[in-house]
């Protein structure tokens, strides 16, 4: 029997809202982004792409309304520029967000007097999503979640973001990454923090820090060059409760300036830190501290650093299976905060403890790849051993895996696409840097993918110049889904 049209009409509306797919508005000029965004707040459109352009504001994005997303039309974040006015100008943001569930992704945002994202946990804006955004010249910190009463910002999401001073240095000590208040599970993963130091007066804030009632914080899988301070739960007598510090990689130069400690719990009760690597090159004397007498229960394991671990001004929990003797030789390359292993070390390899969660290393290989768990956020791969699938499902879903992960001179790349309704025309695969700029199209033998598909890279970019050793990123999807995989290239 032929369904009544008006139910068909009901049907596809529904569809549309549900899988994501409805129209969107494209802007090209600052006034029609600004344009865009107030009648999203008015009850229009919610979904704003740009196309490639810079966007300099006369004054500040303020999202009102729920659910509302911004992004880039094509994907590429270096491509679409939406700034202020310089650090010591009239725009103090480039987002203000007061509405739940914002998503903003795609973007390089920055050049503000305060604020690159700001979000109003004081008015319950819950659940943003924030990724694959660079972040640059900020004037105070690049991300921040504020507080006031009793309210919270909960379940937020930053992945694969770039945050960094393009100097070399920030402007003041007033500074960080990510600073959230009054913030409840959320997730930090996959990011950069680069060069977020003072130049003078006092020590930056952390390139990731969640303190003032804050709790359960997933910090996994980032890596932090030269700044300051790396990751912080609590600051003093202001807390933080339980969370996961995992699988991070943390650099910091000979530079010795305001130059302080890894990773640090103050006031911090239930917390746990593992997996990670930390490798400083200046004085400071502690790669992890955990401080005051309600840091209580703290669970410290598995971590590999150059520097010691100690528990201050009354702190307790328990510090077993770290290695605090590493030596730069161990590494693939310190100096551009590379630190997989290089080989074999034998006191690393298989020489951790299990730990309840831990399936994964800082690049998504399975753990254990042996017959136990390694020390630091790296689990040493043989270069013959093969990946496991990063994402798979029985239908409608990409299937994508690389072999050898790190590798030298090339890695295979094996994919699938189950669902008949894609074409080659519909889909991308794609080599980028950690900055999100496109180094190469990988291309694709066959138009329909249904079955397993390889190919293979061999280090080299678009005009077949080798790259340079250090994190690249897979890329396998449509204008809708996508999935990434992080590619290792080594010397």
């Amino acid at each position: 029997m032929t369904r009544p049209k008006p139910l068909c009409l009901i049907a596809i509306f529904l569809f549309l809202i549900f899988t994501g797919t409805a129209r969107a508005v494209v802007v090209s000029t600052v006034a029609e982004l600004v344009a865009a965004v107030n009648n999203a707040n008015q009850g229009g459109d919610k979904y704003i792409e740009c196309e490639n352009g810079t966007y300099e504001l006369n004054d500040l994005l303020h999202i009102i309304a729920d659910s509302i997303t911004v992004k880039s039309l094509h994907g590429i974040r270096d491509s679409v520029i939406v700034r202020g006015q310089g650090m010591g100008g009239d725009v103090s943001h480039v987002f203000l967000v007061q509405g739940a569930d914002f998503s903003v992704r795609d973007l390089t945002l920055g050049w503000v007097a305060n604020h690159g994202v700001q979000i109003q946990g004081e008015q319950n804006a819950d659940r943003p999503r924030v990724q694959n955004i660079r972040f640059v010249d900020t004037y105070e910190q690049m991300l921040k979640v504020s507080a006031g009463g009793v309210e919270f910002s909960d379940s937020g999401l930053v992945e694969q973001c770039l945050f960094e001073y393009s100097a070399g240095v920030g402007p003041q000590y007033y500074i960080g990454g990510i600073d959230c208040h009054r913030s409840r599970n959320w997730i930090v993963r996959n990011n950069i923090f680069k060069y977020i130091r003072s130049p003078g007066g006092s020590m930056a804030e952390h390139a990731i820090h969640f303190w003032n009632n804050s709790a359960n914080t997933l910090v996994e899988c980032n890596l932090i060059i030269t700044c300051d301070r790396g990751i912080g739960f609590g600051l003093g007598s202001s807390p933080h409760t339980g969370g996961i510090i995992r699988n991070n990689m943390i650099y910091h130069d000979t530079t010795e300036g305001f130059a302080d400690v890894g990773i640090a719990l103050e006031t911090c009760p239930d917390a746990q830190v593992y997996n990670n690597t930390i490798y400083h090159e200046h004085n400071y004397q502690n790669a992890i501290e955990y401080r005051f007498p309600a840091t209580t229960n703290v669970f410290i394991a598995n971590n590999l650093t150059n520097k010691d671990i100690r528990a201050r001004d009354g702190a307790t929990g328990t510090d077993t299976s770290n290695i605090k003797t590493a030596v730069s030789g161990w590494f693939v390359d310190v100096a551009t905060g590379d630190l997989h292993l290089d080989y074999e070390v034998p006191t690393v390899v298989d020489q951790g403890i299990p730990v309840i969660g831990l399936t994964q290393d800082y690049d998504g290989d399975p753990r254990p790849q042996g017959s136990g768990f390694d020390i630091g956020a790296d689990e040493f791969v043989d270069t013959g051993i093969m990946d496991a699938p990063l994402h798979s499902e029985t239908s409608g879903s990409h299937i994508l895996q690389v072999y050898p992960n790190p590798f030298r001179k090339k890695t295979n790349v094996r994919f699938m696409m189950q669902d008949t309704r894609f074409k080659i025309q519909d889909f991308s695969l794609q080599i980028c840097d950690v900055s999100g700029q496109l180094i190469k199209n990988l291309l694709v033998p066959s138009a329909y993918c249904l079955v397993p598909t390889a190919i293979s890279w061999d280090g080299t970019d678009h005009a077949n110049r080798m790259v340079a050793p250090g994190v690249y990123f897979l890329r396998l999807g449509t204008r809708h889904k996508s999935i990434t995989k992080k590619i290792i290239k080594l010397k």
